[in-house]
Parts: C-alpha cells; sequence; structure tokens
C-alpha cells in the first residue's frame, strides 16, 4: 500500500515575493543593526529574533515554495523554458549571495577598526548558517520575483 502524498500548501506568487522580502530583511536587520550599534541586552534579543525569523523563514520558502519544485526538480521533470528559467535563477541566486558576502566582508573590516571582536562572534556564526540555509531558499525566491508578469496574469 503506497502512502498518499499530502497537498503542499500554496502560496501566491505575491504572497511568495513578500515572505522572501520579509525573510531576507529580517535577517539583515538583525545582524546589522547589532553589529553598527551597541544595543542593550533586550534589543540584542530581539536582533537575535529578527536573525531566528530570517532563517525560520528561508526553511519554510523552501518548503512551502511553489518555485522550490521547479529549482530542485530533476531536468527530466521540467521542461525547456522551467530549465531556463532555474539557470537564471541560479545565476541571480549566487550573484546575491556573492554580493552578501562581499558586502558582510567589507562590514567586518569596518566593525574592526569600530568595535572589538568578541561581540560580533555569534553574529557571523549566525551569517554562516543563514547563507547556508538562505542558498537553498534564493534560487525560488529569484523565481518569484521574475515571474511576476505571469503569475499576475493568472492569480487574476
Amino acid at each position: 500500500m503506497t502512502n498518499p502524498q499530502l497537498p503542499r500548501p500554496r502560496w501566491t506568487a505575491a504572497t511568495e515575493r513578500a515572505a522572501s522580502l520579509v525573510t531576507y530583511a529580517a535577517f539583515a536587520i538583525g545582524t546589522a543593526a547589532p553589529l553598527l550599534l551597541h544595543p542593550s541586552p533586550a534589543a540584542a534579543k530581539f536582533f537575535v529574533a529578527l536573525r531566528a525569523t530570517g532563517v525560520l523563514g528561508c526553511i519554510a520558502l523552501f518548503l512551502v515554495s511553489r518555485y522550490s519544485r521547479q529549482v530542485h526538480a530533476s531536468d527530466l521533470d521540467i521542461d525547456e523554458r522551467e530549465r531556463a528559467q532555474r539557470a537564471q535563477s541560479y545565476m541571480r541566486a549566487f550573484q546575491i549571495l556573492i554580493g552578501a558576502v562581499f558586502v558582510l566582508f567589507l562590514l567586518v573590516l569596518a566593525l574592526d577598526v569600530i568595535q572589538p571582536v568578541d561581540r560580533r562572534d555569534s553574529i557571523l556564526a549566525d551569517v554562516l548558517v543563514f547563507l547556508g540555509v538562505g542558498g537553498f531558499a534564493l534560487p525560488a525566491a529569484v523565481l518569484a520575483w521574475q515571474d511576476r508578469v505571469n503569475s499576475e496574469i493568472l492569480e487574476s
């Protein structure tokens, strides 16, 4: 007896774009603000919660996104157009990740002048986790943003 697969929740493309924007913005703010400011312990906990929201949001995008199937599908399971879109999303995701790493590199260099090293160790560890987890969800988020025209026609 085979187990039927549960239907995956489907978000609209607009919902996926908004979720990806909130997810990546939450992590960026949760990372940059405590590095640039000197937050109180309560505010520092809030920024940790923002970073956790970013990581959990990426996991949700990876699991729920309608574009995740396309991004992680075998070449045999998708057509030529979807393969081209996937390749383009991988390229854009790579460019975004490299840009984020470069900005982080510049931020770390600037912080060497501003504050001591011990404060940023946990934040930079969170950034490494996010780059790993966020890298899985980013191509699907890129597809959601690229597919604005088609999805708005289909959803109306």
